[in-house]
């Protein structure tokens, strides 16, 4: 009960944010749907005419998912780098709840508000542009929620970097654009190494399941169930891996005396 108070607060605080500046936030949603927009006119004149339009779903599917990386992977690592200039950073580190369990909390919260904003963008995109979607709710749910986990598992690892090197911005600014690429967005086939780079990031084994549940509906579960674990997996292991890294820096950073030198 006291982590979902936590993601309550995290989860009212950012959207009172977003109300109160409000034309940062107009702004924000305006760009992303032009950025798209652009994407879009691209891939629809490279396609010959008579084929189907499932490129525009895969391209409209990966955006999606890659917003959620573009919001969540450098959220931690922005907050302790604004935690550090607003001189707070020691109290979240030493707060009873643990740094950690709090990082959580607010990760959630932003990954609930980044939903509201894909209902709004989204919703509009859809509109405007026509595109076609096969919804298959449920088991987007599932593929969204575990493609999550991992993608926290990212974000405490950059959170961990960002404790003892203090500034990982353009690392972040590089692996988003990274991901804008493998995830599909912009069309076009993808060499051999971008295959299997993608092959280890779950957040694109969950793009590409979604991108299939959205062409054409609900796969076979022959190969549905396999993927599913794959993934499952895969989340698990980079959650871990970045819960462990972040254990690791914040022992490392209060071991050197580093946290307030930022």
């Amino acid at each position: 009960m006291h982590l979902l108070r936590m993601i309550r607060a995290e989860l009212v605080k950012g959207l009172q944010v977003s109300v109160r500046y409000p034309i940062e936030f107009i702004a924000s949603m305006v760009g992303l749907g032009v950025i798209y927009l652009a994407v879009y006119w691209t891939n629809r004149a490279l396609i010959t005419p008579g084929l189907t339009a499932s490129p525009l779903v895969w391209s409209l599917v990966g955006f999606l998912m890659w917003y959620y990386v573009a919001i969540v992977v450098g959220s931690l690592s922005t907050s302790l780098q604004n935690e550090a200039t607003e001189g707070t950073l020691e109290q979240l580190l030493l707060t009873s709840a643990g740094p950690a369990r709090l990082l959580f909390a607010r990760l959630v919260a932003i990954v609930l508000r980044g939903s509201l904003e894909v209902l709004l963008i989204f919703g509009g995109l859809i509109l405007l542009t026509r595109v076609h979607l096969v919804c298959r709710a449920v088991p987007s749910l599932m593929v969204m929620g575990l493609s999550m986990i991992g993608l926290a598992g990212l974000g405490f690892a950059l959170a961990a970097l960002t404790l003892l090197y203090k500034r990982v911005s353009g690392l972040v600014g590089l692996f988003t654009l990274g991901m804008l690429v493998m995830m599909g967005v912009l069309g076009g086939r993808q060499d051999t190494l971008v295959q299997v780079l993608a092959a280890v990031l779950p957040l694109v084994q969950g793009s590409r399941l979604m991108q299939q549940l959205f062409s054409s509906g609900m796969p076979v579960p022959a190969a549905w169930v396999p993927q599913m674990l794959t993934l499952t997996l895969n989340s698990a292991g980079y959650l871990i891996a970045g819960l462990v890294l972040f254990s690791f820096a914040d022992r490392r950073a209060r071991q050197r005396g580093i946290i307030g030198q930022f």
